[in-house]
């Protein structure tokens, strides 16, 4: 364009020689109000001979007012040299286009940016000045130029000052940007990376990515986010996890690819490290669960022969025994008692964190099953004038269930109670739908000593109870609650717990999530058959 431009001032600067005296000024203005750029012509020491009046408009004064003057007069202090550079080279390089750019002084007083190219005329062109310049306004491009400048910098500085990893690559595989934290983590220098094809010298030889960049890049189809080995100057491998860019052309050409990464590999260790910890502990949790499985029953052998035989002396058939020795028979039987409650509890901890905890389905009547525990609990010893009620909807229906294992739940949930309530009365209740005689829930209320809420989700743990003095004013293992928690869970429900200190605790046995269908009585024959009603479901406790 500038060229266009130049040629178009040469013409000029021929007819300003060529044409008659009279019409001669009339023709070169018509041409030089025609042409979009600023045309001037110079002495050889860039003195002004002639200028348009689209030149002259930018300085604010008459085309002729500027014949005599210097372009260095309106020039920015800071490229009068530039100016005299231009007219120097131009008279030096005779007939060789010369090219410069410069702040000019408009008339508001900014400063525009002008693109000049001086060219030195034939000498039949002298007459109108030694030298031909065509100069083009070309401030929005330098604006437009500085802006994306400033923004590379700000986007260079940003990639050298985060602690990611950024590389940038060609079509080709090769490097044209690495910043200082990959140069740092790989130990290979700015200038050996730059240039330099970034899978031969970074990215081991058995890595898919490297085909897949090869095949894919024309199409700009390259993974955004993965994760790759790079090789460092060292031999060590280090992990990173990249995101990355297609980089293309106004035109849609790809141009390469702009990635930036974390370095994951002590991540990536830590987690192998926890699953490869993890593992050991669950075999051997698996391995501690086994053996108490196997020694409960080692130990519950025994035990049920102690407690037979103590009962079988304490009818005292003879007649031999004192009262003391009757006496005595009591204590082994109770406290054999004691131990068998615990290996049970033991064995029943074991079978669920083994994930051997079997269900076995059938009808059940829950009104009839809480009746049970009751006469079963009678005997245990509680507080003087402590109650033991039952309440439960007569026309409940019976619900498909495994009745042993939730009379387990219950019979904890009412000894526990039984244990902790010094006086008032423990409850054993169903809730169950009015309009389907479905049960619900079964609570097991107790006026008993209450637990703080901070401790109402730890009881529900192995080996926990509220505080630390439960276990030797009232005794137990802290067992029964977790196996409660864990068979509720088995079966599909939802165990909870209400309490307040001083005031008691209900324990809430919720069916919610078995539905309608599952607790309802089956209306034919064939849905109760023996089939479905030894239906058996292995269940783990996670």
């Amino acid at each position: 364009m500038i060229a266009a431009a130049l040629i178009t001032a040469i013409l000029i600067a021929v007819m300003i020689l060529r044409a008659r005296p009279v019409a001669q000024n009339e023709q070169v203005r018509i041409l030089a109000e025609h042409v979009v750029d600023k045309v001037s012509t110079h002495d050889a020491d860039g003195t002004f001979r002639y200028v348009s009046a689209v030149f002259a408009g930018l300085l604010g004064e008459y085309p002729g007012m500027l014949v005599g003057k210097h372009p260095r007069d309106f020039a920015h202090p800071d490229d009068v040299q530039v100016l005299a550079g231009l007219f120097r080279r131009a008279m030096q390089f005779s007939g060789t286009s010369v090219t410069a750019i410069w702040r000019c002084g408009r008339h508001s007083g900014e400063y525009a940016w002008l693109e000049t190219t001086a060219r030195t005329t034939a000498n039949d062109l002298k007459k109108v000045g030694a030298i031909v310049c065509a100069s083009r306004d070309i401030t929005e491009r330098k604006q437009i130029e500085d802006a994306l400048r400033d923004s590379e910098n700000r986007f260079r500085t940003t990639l050298e000052t985060v602690r990611l990893v950024a590389v940038g690559l060609d079509t080709n595989g090769r490097v044209t940007f690495a910043n200082e934290s990959l140069c740092a983590l790989t130990g290979w220098t700015r200038s050996e990376l730059v240039g330099d094809n970034w899978f031969d010298r970074c990215i081991p030889a058995n890595d898919p990515l490297r085909a897949t960049f090869f095949e894919h890049i024309a199409s700009g189809e390259i993974p955004r986010k993965y994760e790759q080995e790079i090789m460092c100057r060292d031999g060590t491998r280090r992990r990173i996890d990249w995101d990355t860019t297609v980089l293309r052309s106004p035109t849609g050409a790809v141009l390469g690819t702009a990635s930036l990464g974390a370095d994951v590999t002590n991540l990536r260790e830590e987690e192998a490290a926890l699953k490869r910890a993890r593992d050991e502990a669950e075999a051997a949790n698996r391995a501690k669960s086994e053996f108490l499985s196997r020694m409960s029953h080692e130990l519950r052998t025994p035990l049920n022969s102690v407690i037979g035989f103590a009962n079988v002396l304490r009818k005292n058939k003879s007649g031999r025994l004192s009262s003391d020795d009757l006496t005595f028979l009591d204590r082994i039987r109770a406290n054999g008692q004691h131990l068998l409650t615990l290996v049970n509890n033991v064995l029943d901890i074991a079978k669920v964190e083994s994930g051997r905890l079997t269900v076995t389905t059938g009808l059940v009547a829950v009104g009839q099953l809480l009746h049970d525990v009751a006469g079963q609990l009678e005997g245990q010893p509680r507080g003087a004038g402590v109650q033991l009620h039952v309440e439960a909807p007569a026309d409940m229906v019976p619900i498909e269930t495994d009745g042993v294992l939730l009379r387990q739940v219950v019979i904890n949930l009412a000894a526990n109670a039984l244990r902790f309530t010094h006086e008032g009365k423990v409850v054993i209740a169903a809730d169950a739908d009015e309009r389907t005689g479905v049960p619900l829930r079964i609570h097991v209320r107790d006026t008993g000593i209450g637990i703080p809420r901070d401790r109402q989700e730890a009881i529900f743990e192995a080996f926990e109870q509220a505080d630390t003095d439960t276990h030797r004013t009232y005794g137990g293992t802290g067992l029964g609650l977790s196996i409660s928690k864990a068979i509720c869970d088995a079966l599909g429900y939802q165990l909870s717990v209400e309490s307040e200190v001083g005031k008691g605790s209900t324990f809430t046995v919720c069916f919610a999530t078995v539905s309608d269908s599952d607790r309802s009585v089956p209306k034919s024959d064939s849905e109760t058959s023996a089939r479905d009603q030894a239906r058996k479901l292995e269940t783990q406790k996670r």
